[in-house]
């Protein structure tokens, strides 16, 4: 099993942050002594790479551990899938998570994705691996998803799944995917490799591509790319490294502190609201009143763009569908069609009584399908199909790009919910 996330040594120049300190070198040195503290979304993103490491390494059903918890700070694998008699307090907000449906949808596109690289025997899959690009610069290192190396094509793979929502990620030139790719080249050093392809998957994020984006190179466009980052990274240890302002100042521990990001925002706002008096200033030298302001106006925007998504999952029932979009069902999940005659059936199959419940509801289809006979997952759910049945558990409005087939609006009323993206 995977070493934890969380007991990782994190690189200087590390390849995930690649695409700020190379658009901005200076936000190396302006970071330096600021915690990057993680936030509950990077946790649940953290918490969702160990789903999908953990299935992809045994072979597992994401949906197997619907309602468990993941607790991103246990040392080993077998720890990490718990159940909770009642959800976590607010102590370890950023330590368990739920394998909710979302959860599982996203997981199973990626895991299902990275198994479709394989298609015969003769693949090589590494998954969670260190990748080692010190030759590039000492700084730089950083452990790959999972890469998948077709021996027989001499066709390597560079997976990087993606589950925040609010930036979607391009696999175009991606600075992170490529240097992760010249990592996996080094590491397979041993096999000949003629192609690379770098993919994201990236499931709660809408992308004009889908949530499935690749980009193909060749050997001597990642010997140009590595050239062009080392660059990069000479800049950075310049004595006064630039400072540039851009969308890479998302993640940035620095930006509250940085200059130009200041300077950027004052721009954008002078644009937009040309007939307000706007000052921009540091966080550090504003007063309570001021930062109370900006917090309600976050929320009031924030509260904003939830209310217009509901009125269009509304507008979109009724069938007056906005432009550029579609609804489409949830991944279905499996539920008994009638408890009590699975439960006669898993008792004529010798299971004992205690062994169906996770307190204080029967156990899911998905959980107990390792005792129904077969010797495999497809023979096992062939035999318990007369007593399972498939149910979306709502709707997506997505874009018209998104691969996944368009449900007829008149039907929209069978489903309970419906979510954007």
């Amino acid at each position: 099993m995977t070493e934890a996330h969380t007991a990782r040594a994190h690189a200087k120049l590390a390849p995930s942050s690649a695409h700020r300190w190379v658009e901005c070198p200076g936000s190396v040195q302006l970071s330096e002594g600021i915690p990057n503290t993680s936030s509950v979304f990077a946790a649940e993103g953290t918490a969702a790479h160990e789903l999908c490491a953990h299935c992809l390494e045994t072979g597992d059903d994401p949906a197997t551990f619907l309602d468990m918890w993941i607790d991103i700070h246990a040392p080993d694998g077998k720890g990490r899938f718990v159940n909770l008699d009642e959800p976590p307090s607010a102590t370890d907000e950023f330590r368990y998570f739920v394998v909710d449906d979302e959860m599982v949808d996203g997981v199973a596109m990626y895991v299902d994705h990275v198994k479709s690289l394989m298609p015969h025997s003769d693949c090589l899959l590494s998954v969670e691996q260190k990748l080692d690009m010190t030759h590039i610069d000492p700084r730089i290192f950083g452990t790959g998803d999972a890469t998948v190396l077709d021996m027989q094509s001499q066709h390597l793979h560079v997976i990087d799944f993606k589950y925040g929502k609010g930036v979607s990620v391009d696999a175009d030139r991606n600075p992170q995917l490529m240097l992760y790719a010249a990592g996996a080249v080094r590491r397979h050093h041993n096999h000949s490799v003629a192609k690379l392809t770098v993919h994201v998957v990236q499931p709660r994020a809408y992308h004009l591509a889908g949530p499935i984006r690749q980009f193909d190179l060749d050997l001597i466009e990642l010997m140009e790319f590595e050239f062009e980052i080392e660059a990069a990274a000479a800049r950075t240890n310049l004595k006064d490294p630039p400072l540039k302002a851009g969308e890479w100042c998302h993640f940035c521990p620095a930006q509250g502190l940085c200059p130009a990001r200041r300077e950027q925002i004052y721009q954008d706002a002078a644009i937009e609201f040309t007939d307000l008096d706007i000052n921009i200033q540091e966080i550090e030298a504003m007063t309570p009143e001021q930062r109370g302001q900006i917090l309600r106006n976050a929320d009031s925007i924030f509260n904003y763009v939830k209310a217009v998504q509901k009125f269009e999952h509304d507008r979109a029932l009724a069938g007056d569908m906005p432009a550029g979009f579609k609804l489409v069902a949830k991944r279905a999940t499996r539920k008994w069609r009638d408890e009590e005659e699975a439960k006669e059936v898993l008792a004529i199959l010798g299971v004992a009584p205690d062994a169906l419940y996770e307190e204080p509801k029967f156990k899911t289809p998905a959980k107990l399908e390792s005792f129904f006979p077969g010797k495999n997952k497809t023979e096992r759910q062939n035999a318990m199909a007369d007593l399972v049945k498939k149910e979306s558990s709502g709707l997506n409005l997505v874009a018209n790009e998104d691969p996944r087939p368009a449900v007829v609006v008149e039907a929209a009323s069978e489903f309970d919910a419906v979510d954007v993206g």
